[in-house]
């Protein structure tokens, strides 16, 4: 894997993480709320939204559907 690769999957994971985390907060859910909700540690969660962990598209679409929203909106 070269560089730049590596680079747009960081980017990736930190575009995906903030909104997570963006769509979470308008909906007034607690991190440990929704870390709950998806069976998952709090600090598993941390680490989604911020960019510091990688997920399978499985686990993004029980996060949208969890949310109320479309995967799609998780990862523009």
């Amino acid at each position: 894997m070269n560089t730049m690769e590596i680079k747009d999957k960081e980017i990736y994971a930190t575009n995906v993480g903030k909104n997570i985390k963006k769509y979470r907060k308008q909906r007034n859910i607690t991190q440990i709320e929704l870390a709950n909700k998806l069976n998952v540690s709090n600090a598993w969660l941390c680490k989604l939204e911020n960019g510091n962990r990688n997920t399978t598209i499985f686990r993004l679409s029980e996060i949208a559907n969890v949310l109320n929203i479309k995967l799609i909106d998780l990862i523009e």
